[in-house]
Protein backbone atom coordinates (compact mmCIF):
# COMPACT_ATOMS: atom_id res chain seq x y z
CA UNK A 1 0.00 0.00 0.00
CA UNK A 2 1.37 3.38 -0.99
CA UNK A 3 0.68 6.42 1.19
CA UNK A 4 0.27 8.77 -1.74
CA UNK A 5 -0.41 12.07 0.00
CA UNK A 6 2.75 11.95 2.07
CA UNK A 7 4.84 10.89 -0.91
CA UNK A 8 3.39 13.71 -3.00
CA UNK A 9 4.45 16.20 -0.33
CA UNK A 10 7.96 14.72 -0.22
CA UNK A 11 8.22 14.93 -4.01
CA UNK A 12 7.05 18.53 -4.13
CA UNK A 13 9.61 19.47 -1.47
CA UNK A 14 12.47 17.58 -3.14
CA UNK A 15 12.82 15.33 -0.10
CA UNK A 16 12.30 11.93 -1.75
CA UNK A 17 15.69 10.38 -2.46
CA UNK A 18 14.81 7.09 -4.12
CA UNK A 19 11.98 4.67 -4.84
CA UNK A 20 14.13 1.95 -3.27
CA UNK A 21 13.96 3.94 0.00
CA UNK A 22 10.16 4.16 -0.28
CA UNK A 23 9.90 0.47 -1.11
CA UNK A 24 12.01 -0.47 1.88
CA UNK A 25 9.88 1.67 4.19
CA UNK A 26 6.68 0.10 2.84
CA UNK A 27 7.98 -3.46 2.64
CA UNK A 28 7.65 -3.64 -1.15
CA UNK A 29 10.02 -3.42 -4.09
CA UNK A 30 10.96 -0.06 -5.57
CA UNK A 31 8.97 -0.97 -8.69
CA UNK A 32 5.89 -1.75 -6.60
CA UNK A 33 6.30 1.53 -4.71
CA UNK A 34 6.53 3.58 -7.91
CA UNK A 35 3.72 1.66 -9.62
CA UNK A 36 1.53 2.08 -6.56
CA UNK A 37 2.18 5.81 -6.50
CA UNK A 38 1.40 6.09 -10.21
CA UNK A 39 -1.87 4.28 -9.58
CA UNK A 40 -2.70 6.59 -6.70
CA UNK A 41 -2.09 9.64 -8.92
CA UNK A 42 -4.35 8.17 -11.61
CA UNK A 43 -7.05 7.55 -9.03
CA UNK A 44 -6.82 11.12 -7.77
CA UNK A 45 -7.08 12.49 -11.32
CA UNK A 46 -10.10 10.26 -11.97
CA UNK A 47 -11.68 11.46 -8.73
CA UNK A 48 -11.26 15.08 -9.85
CA UNK A 49 -12.79 14.34 -13.25
CA UNK A 50 -15.81 12.78 -11.56
CA UNK A 51 -16.28 15.25 -8.72
CA UNK A 52 -14.87 18.47 -10.13
CA UNK A 53 -13.53 19.40 -6.70
CA UNK A 54 -11.74 16.45 -5.04
CA UNK A 55 -8.46 14.93 -6.22
CA UNK A 56 -5.94 16.28 -8.73
CA UNK A 57 -6.41 18.25 -11.90
CA UNK A 58 -4.70 16.76 -14.94
CA UNK A 59 -1.99 19.42 -14.62
CA UNK A 60 -1.31 18.52 -10.97
CA UNK A 61 -1.25 14.81 -11.85
CA UNK A 62 1.21 15.45 -14.69
CA UNK A 63 3.45 17.44 -12.35
CA UNK A 64 3.55 14.59 -9.84
CA UNK A 65 4.25 12.04 -12.59
CA UNK A 66 7.15 14.21 -13.78
CA UNK A 67 8.52 14.58 -10.25
CA UNK A 68 8.15 10.84 -9.59
CA UNK A 69 10.02 9.92 -12.75
CA UNK A 70 12.88 12.27 -11.81
CA UNK A 71 13.57 10.35 -8.57
CA UNK A 72 16.29 7.70 -8.72
CA UNK A 73 15.40 4.05 -8.45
Amino acid sequence: MVCGGGLADLLRNGALESWAQVGEALGVTETEALDGFRGWIAGQADLYRRSGTLGFTDAAAEELHRLAEAVQS
